[in-house]
């Protein structure tokens, strides 16, 4: 539930209506699963929205991906963003949690949350823009390289440690 993905659906029923083939992919599992293939069933969307299931495979489904959006109504530090950034996706976020420390308006959009229009409004303009998705994607990945490797990581709470002494 704190994913939000019954937006994220809600958002892509939007965009069928410019862009009657594209898909939203949902990875991984979860207790809401059967409420939101019901949901998709009811707006008549299993065309446009897949469930994929647990993946390990994420690199390589990401390859495939214009976008990556995270629609949570609550969120610390998503893993889901630093691997859309270090694919050099442009991503729609929503402006909760720990989420604006990591994207910011040169890294990707944040939206709202609960906000299917936005949502979709923001889609559509990175979709129609190559160039400004094209820029948001290669700032996420020369972000995430900087700032959230493993040796920056360590480097980090290493200095944290000693700022403790």
């Amino acid at each position: 539930p704190t994913k939000s993905l019954d937006t994220a659906i809600m958002a892509q029923k939007l965009l069928v209506e410019t862009y009657p083939y594209s898909q939203l992919w949902i990875i991984g599992k979860g207790r809401s699963e059967s409420n939101l293939k019901k949901l998709v069933s009811e707006l008549n969307m299993e065309g446009n929205v897949r469930f994929l299931g647990r993946r390990t495979e994420i690199p390589k489904i990401l390859k495939l991906v214009d976008i990556g959006l995270l629609s949570s109504v609550s969120e610390g530090s998503s893993n889901s963003l630093l691997e859309y950034m270090a694919a050099g996706l442009p991503i729609v976020a929503t402006n909760v949690g720990g989420t604006p420390e990591i994207i910011d308006n040169k890294t990707g959009v944040l939206v709202p949350a609960k906000s299917p229009e936005k949502i979709h409004q923001t889609i559509i303009k990175l979709l129609e823009n190559h160039q400004l998705s094209s820029e948001l994607g290669s700032e996420a990945r020369k972000k995430v390289e900087e700032k959230f490797t493993l040796d920056q990581m360590i480097k980090n709470t290493v200095k944290a440690y000693n700022s403790i002494r």
